[in-house]
């Protein structure tokens, strides 16, 4: 648990078969996470409340040792890949696997740009929720059970949007409550991952965007 620090930049690690609560909880921080390895975290394999930043090129895996799992260790159905509260961060080539809940999970008012990302049977590969806005592009998803959900679960947080750059869903791959909005642009657009997070995403917002059927 990182709490209050300026910077936190994580890469080339392991993180795994922790079994209170998170595997990585980082809070009010700039994060770059790049090239880790989140594997069998009792609960999320990381928690991001209140950060900007990075998170690229990561496994996150719901998966135990079987060693542990002989010893009774289990995993809990409600852990989520990544779970993002009051932040800003761009997603990018990450994979998301086996999760019993969310691969990643948008809530409470978050910002964020999700870029390339592979989403493997999971219960639903990504989940917006509470105010929070969803950049989408080019994320491959296999066997998920939903591939984009979005709700609001607290009634004093607006619905969530969601922006989808370029992909093509079939109908029951999405999840969409009345209220929340889906929506699209014309054509494909180049972004520059080498702008500022919170620049690209005043960019993107900036488009002409229409809704979506869902």
């Amino acid at each position: 648990s990182l709490y209050g620090h300026d910077t936190v930049s994580i890469k080339n690690s392991k993180i795994l078969n922790n079994s209170a609560d998170d595997g990585l909880n980082i809070k009010r921080a700039k994060i770059s996470l790049n090239n880790n390895y989140f594997y069998g975290n009792f609960s999320d394999q990381v928690d991001l409340d209140i950060c900007v930043g990075t998170v690229s090129n990561n496994q996150f895996i719901n998966n135990i040792d079987p060693d542990q799992q002989a010893n009774g260790s289990s995993l809990d159905n409600n852990g989520d890949g990544l779970d993002l509260s009051g932040s800003k961060v761009l997603i990018l080539e990450n994979t998301f696997d086996g999760f019993a809940d969310k691969g990643v999970s948008v809530g409470e008012k978050t910002d964020i740009i999700i870029i390339g990302n592979t989403f493997t049977n999971n219960k639903s590969a990504i989940t917006i929720k509470d105010g929070s806005n969803a950049y989408l592009k080019s994320n491959i998803y296999d066997s998920n059970v939903i591939n984009i959900q979005s709700y609001r679960k607290k009634n004093y947080f607006k619905y969530p949007y969601v922006y989808n750059i370029n992909e093509k869903h079939v109908t029951g791959k999405l999840e969409a409550s009345l209220g929340s909005q889906y929506l699209g642009l014309e054509e494909d657009v180049e972004i520059d991952l080498d702008t500022d997070i919170v620049n690209l995403l005043n960019e993107l917002k900036d488009f002409k965007w229409y809704e979506l059927e869902d």
